[in-house]
Formats: C-alpha cells, structure tokens, sequence
C-alpha cells in the first residue's frame, strides 16, 4: 500500500500545482516522465531496497509498508520523483478527525496510516477531502483498493498516525 499511496501523493502534488497555475514549483522532475505504474515500480523497488516494503501479508498485519520507516520511505520516493526540497512532509502522532480536518483545511494532503481497521487491518491510504453531510464529517480516501474514491465516515477514519504532505511554497 505504501507505494500506492506514495504515487498518489506525488500525482496530487503534480496536479494541484498544475490547477493552481504554479510555476513549476511542484512539478516533479523525473515523475511527470513516468506512467503511474512505472513510477509504482520505482516506488517499490526503494522500498524493498531500505526494507520498508515487503510485497507480503501474513494474518492481514506482517507485509506491506513499514509504518515505523514509512517517512523516510515517502521522502526518498519524493526525492526520486524530483520533488526533494519542493514538498513538506511532518509527522503527526495521532489520527483524530478534527486534526486531519484541520491539516486539509490548511491545504495539506494527508498520508494515513491505520492500524487493526476493521475493513483496512494495516494499511496506508490518502485523505484528500473532508465534507459535512446532515451534520457529519465525511472523509474521502484513495485507498488503494478501490478503482474510484471513498468516502467514510469520521468513526470509520481509523486509528494510527498521519503525515501531512505541503508544497514549500505555501509554507512561507
């Protein structure tokens, strides 16, 4: 899942600066180049190369990505993609939907973590997009398994830890 979401991350980035009529700022150097699968086997191959990606499952909870070295994971497939220095990648502690509606309401894209889901088990997504509805908090996820996006429920978020992922440019 961690390439998946990593390439994501990287065409949101790509897409957004295009929207916003960015400069080049956020285009990336090498990724614009690649289909999404050819940059989803560059992806994979970095992290079988740093361990942090074993194409495997075990239970629903062993394989996948690391969540302990999913940062530096994200960062050097950024960094391949010809972002280095272009994007803003922190760390949060925990999800919660207040804090990952507020990251998005700052502009962020929002890497998911989850841990013991009860649809997901162990798995990393995106949250891009939050909506109110009759009262609710709606989130929208590519999760990786499904061809078009999702939208769950604030209870159905999950448990685990979150990065949010910003241009440099908006953080100045």
């Amino acid at each position: 899942c961690g390439p998946t979401a990593a390439v994501n991350i990287v065409r949101m980035v790509e897409n957004r600066a295009a929207a916003e009529g960015a400069d080049g700022c956020c285009r990336s150097v090498n990724a614009h180049r690649m289909t999404p699968q050819e940059l989803f086997l560059v992806c994979a191959d970095i992290g079988r190369q740093t361990h942090s990606y074993w194409n495997g499952d075990f239970f629903g909870h062993f394989g996948g990505t690391s969540n302990f070295l999913m940062p530096w994971f994200l960062r050097r497939c950024l960094c391949e993609a010809g972002l280095e220095n272009k994007v803003s990648v922190r760390f949060h502690p925990w999800i919660t939907p207040d804090a990952v509606e507020k990251a998005l309401k700052d502009g962020a894209i929002v890497y998911l973590e989850v841990y013991f889901h009860p649809k997901y088990k162990d798995h990393h997504m995106i949250c891009y997009a939050c909506k109110r509805e009759d009262g609710k908090r709606r989130f929208l996820l590519s999760d990786g398994w499904s061809p078009v996006p999702v939208y769950v429920g604030e209870e159905e978020l999950g448990h685990g830890h979150f990065m949010t992922i910003e241009p440099i440019d908006d953080l100045i």
